[in-house]
């Protein structure tokens, strides 16, 4: 074993009754890093180069619990561009200084791991008409098991299998094509007499693309985890940092801080595709949500019904929770359930049907912008519904609303306070109320704008006019009516929200009573003008950054085209063929080495322009956005690209994702 001379030991100077005595203690191992390809490993190798790499994922949850764990400072490397059938579980414990990191090596697409099981296999047990198993692989964790569409019931048996009569009175369990039996890594099923195998017919589904469990010190980064009922799963566990994972095609939760977890750090990740909440932590401390990208949470899962609230991020009885400068569109807000003492700011909310409920004591809601509006012909999601649980007081300040159905600002308590302050409130396509306010609700220095006829709520009382909603409830005595002059009439990015100078919502912010915005309090604080006016989530000085990056257009040979773009994040939109619709199902290119699929509907009416329209958020890690695709697609079924500043960045590294 080699040492590093000034750290080869630890000497202790150890007093006792005759002398003192020297104990010398070595220092830590070097860490150890581990190689795992789907495409070339072997797991009778040791895992030490990628010339000897490990092949399944399985080996990572053996090696786990085993007499010799992974340690401190260890790394487990997956090859990028491989793909596996199967999860990580892992329990270990690493330092602030020596985490245990989960991650990629190679070049290429990030590798990914899929849940689906799609080589099950299923054998028929002699004797048994109709009943089949399958070995799901070890270590893994059955989540949803389908057939024909219907979810199927997990049953265990009840104890060991050690004889004959065991195993009778269990398989006398199993209902028909109703529930499934598991023992460790196999599964029972019972199946119609006369009918196929299972194989191909019935599909399972792993619990999670990684579990980490009572584990410490933990990084998760740079991974593919696509078909699992949940997609990164955190138990008891602290100091875990995920960061860097596109998770898709999950049925529950993208990513969940399940139970207790503490100081943990979830940034820079996308969610597309799920069926529940998108980033979720329940009974946690100082968790933080950091620029991660949620978009399109359904109902329909790969042709799988699936409930869920499907909420962009849910925060449930947990403590001092962070939540900052991520991104939600076709998906549910930021949701509370008696949360405590934590700060939701610098959000962008975009076509969310829920903008959610800071319900709670003692949490701050600011810097976020609400774009709220629905595409023609549908409704809009409602605002801000704040319920105090206890003593304290929830404040709500310097947001940008837009377009909020039913009510923009609504709240009410009778066991702590509750605070409006310094918020634009705007509506051009609504009708909803401006407030719905009832008892403990202070609200002041807020902007107010309507292209319909006004409507402010007061202890159920309607209002038509701010002047009398004023005078009446003693409510937003020096609020404005004013229109804000949003940068663009129509916006669609966290840009288009910046106040020309002339608007009339301009003022200088009040103080937020007993509370100070840590960092600042608008959602460009990370690059605020000191001293400037304040109203809503941005500052007006910033209206020239506007147009800082003019957009860029192509109509012909747009792929393989680099196009230079300074740091930032942008918006590329896609226009198809009207064609596209009726002799194109699908089309699959790769945007800045992340690879999109594109559906088509043939029902789908090809003059609107939605129908041909597809949109996609990208971070560059380069100067440069470009996209691709293999040598036999036909590109001449684009019609035109074009590239938008949509941000600047708010975090590191390169990220993309449907929008």
């Amino acid at each position: 074993m080699h040492f590093n001379s000034k750290l080869a030991l630890t000497v202790f100077l150890i007093s006792t009754r005759s002398g003192a005595a020297f104990a010398a203690i070595p220092a830590p191992a070097s860490p150890t890093m581990y190689y795992v390809s789907a495409s070339s490993g072997n797991d009778s190798n040791d895992g030490l180069s990628p010339e000897k790499a490990w092949q399944h994922l399985s080996i990572i949850f053996r090696k786990s619990t085993s007499k010799d764990p992974f340690r401190a400072g260890d790394n487990i490397l997956l090859r990028r561009g491989d793909r596996w059938d199967g999860q990580i579980r892992l329990q270990a414990n690493g330092t602030s200084q020596r985490p245990v990191r989960i991650g990629a090596y190679g070049d290429g697409a990030k590798p990914a791991i899929l849940g689906d099981n799609p080589q099950a296999h299923w054998e028929p047990i002699a004797g048994h008409v109709g009943i089949y198993t399958t070995d799901i692989g070890e270590g893994s964790i059955p989540g949803l098991i389908v057939l024909g569409g219907k979810v199927l019931k997990v049953i265990y048996p009840s104890g060991p299998l050690d004889s004959h009569e065991d195993i009778e009175t269990f398989f006398a369990r199993l209902e028909l094509a109703s529930s499934v039996g598991r023992l460790g890594d196999r599964l029972w099923v019972r199946m119609p007499e006369g009918s196929n195998l299972p194989n191909g017919t019935l599909r399972i589904f792993r619990n999670a693309g990684v579990s980490v469990a009572n584990s410490s010190y933990i990084q998760i980064e740079n991974l593919d985890i696509e078909r699992f009922s949940t997609g990164i799963d955190i138990t008891e566990s602290k100091h875990v940092t995920v960061r860097h994972n596109d998770i898709q095609d999950v049925f529950g939760i993208g990513i969940y801080l399940r139970w207790g977890d503490s100081d943990c750090l979830v940034e820079s990740n996308t969610v597309f595709r799920g069926g529940g909440t998108a980033l979720y932590t329940l009974k946690g401390f100082r968790n933080t949500f950091r620029d991660n990208w949620v978009s399109y949470l359904k109902t329909n899962i790969l042709g799988i019904q699936v409930g869920g609230d499907k909420m962009g991020v849910g925060l449930q009885e947990s403590q001092k929770s962070l939540v900052e400068y991520n991104y939600y569109t076709h998906s549910g807000g930021m949701d509370f359930y008696h949360e405590d003492d934590s700060t939701v700011r610098y959000n962008y909310l975009h076509r969310v049907w829920s903008a959610g409920s800071p319900n709670g004591v003692n949490l701050s809601v600011y810097g976020n912008i609400y774009n709220l509006g629905a595409p023609s012909g549908k409704r809009g999601s409602t605002g801000i519904n704040v319920g105090v649980t206890g003593p304290g007081t929830i404040s709500v300040f310097n947001n940008t609303i837009l377009n909020a159905s039913s009510y923009s600002l609504m709240g009410t308590s009778d066991k702590g306070k509750i605070v409006f302050s310094d918020n634009i409130v705007s509506a051009t396509t609504a009708a909803g109320a401006m407030t719905s306010f009832g008892s403990n609700v202070e609200s002041n220095h807020n902007c107010f704008f309507t292209t319909r006829e006004p409507l402010f709520v007061h202890f159920k009382a309607k209002f038509a006019s701010m002047k009398a909603y004023q005078e009446q409830s003693g409510l937003d005595r020096d609020s404005i009516y004013a229109d804000p002059q949003f940068a663009s009439t129509m916006p669609i990015t966290p840009l288009d929200f910046l106040v020309r100078p002339g608007s009339g919502c301009i003022s200088k912010a009040s103080d937020i009573p007993s509370f100070n915005a840590t960092g600042g309090r608008t959602y460009d604080d990370d690059r605020g003008i000191a001293g400037s006016p304040i109203v809503g989530a941005l500052h007006v000085d910033d209206v020239v950054r506007r147009v800082d990056t003019p957009s860029q257009s192509c109509t012909s040979q747009c792929f393989r085209h680099k196009f230079a773009v300074p740091p930032g994040v942008y918006i590329v939109s896609l226009k198809f063929a009207p064609a596209a619709l009726s002799q194109q199902p699908k089309f699959t290119f790769v945007l800045n080495d992340r690879t999109f699929e594109v559906e088509f509907n043939p029902s789908a009416v090809a003059e609107l322009d939605d129908a041909l329209l597809r949109y996609f958020l990208v971070r560059p890690d380069g100067p440069s956005i470009m996209l691709e695709t293999k040598e036999a697609t036909d590109t001449s079924i684009v019609t035109e690209v074009n590239i938008l500043r949509f941000d600047t960045s708010h975090g590191d590294g390169p990220q993309s994702t449907s929008w």
